[in-house]
């Protein structure tokens, strides 16, 4: 499937007007899951265009491996799952921490690439290897007993996104909108044995969505990227 990414480019700061109104439009009892959702800084900034005075009934649902404690609370979640996310329910698998860079934990081994690079004046590199469970979404989502519209999936798991798409297993097809971010450059990636910006196009398209806004991070040491599909 061939996109010309510069169509759909947004090259502002913040949430897109795209964007927004997916967020103000949201309909009663919505899902939302938040995957790699941190200390709930994206789901903070979304609930201020969740009309308020709607007295609507959100699900919001966190998934992280790491406890960020009472942070936690900034995105008013419903549920918060602390785990990772991939093709698998286990008790215990590889979770990489880079210490400069919180935000560069996988479940992917980060690149020398991305280790060689420094932030705040120290290098992104492993720190710990952190044992943590990991769950696939439709797993977690079983449990919680949703079966409704899935009206948005942000995932933002530094490589395991397309795992973490593939991982929603029957209740793929009732997702609306998927936003994930991406490597851009083959030959200098993020994690070693992440997928690419084509692939994850392909198999979104093969999944039924199509992208439809695209932000490409300068500042981000490595060439990364975010991809915002519906379901078409």
């Amino acid at each position: 499937m061939q996109i010309d990414l510069q169509k759909i480019e947004f090259k502002g700061e913040g949430h897109s007007f795209l964007k927004k109104e997916i967020f103000s439009t949201i309909k009663e009892n919505a899902v939302i899951i938040d995957g790699g959702c941190k200390q709930g800084w994206w789901m903070q900034s979304v609930n201020k265009y969740i009309p308020n005075y709607l007295n609507l009934t959100i699900n919001r649902i966190g998934v992280d491996p790491i406890s960020y404690g009472e942070t936690q609370v900034n995105g008013k979640y419903t549920h918060y799952i602390q785990a990772a996310i991939g093709l698998e329910d286990q008790d215990e698998v590889d979770f990489y921490i880079v210490g400069s860079e919180p935000g560069c934990n996988s479940l992917l081994k980060p690149s020398q690439m991305l280790q060689n690079h420094s932030y705040i004046g120290k290098k992104r590199e492993i720190t710990e290897i952190k044992k943590v469970p990991k769950r696939r979404l439709d797993s977690i989502l079983n449990d919680l007993n949703i079966s409704s519209e899935i009206y948005y999936v942000k995932l933002d798991l530094q490589g395991a996104d397309l795992d973490a798409v593939k991982s929603l297993g029957d209740h793929l097809p009732r997702v609306k909108y998927i936003e994930m971010e991406m490597s851009l450059d083959k030959d200098n990636p993020f994690y070693e044995n992440s997928p690419f910006i084509e692939e994850i196009i392909e198999n979104l398209d093969f999944f039924g969505f199509e992208p439809i806004q695209f932000s490409s991070f300068p500042l981000s040491p490595l060439p990364e990227g975010e991809l915002l599909f519906r379901r078409k």
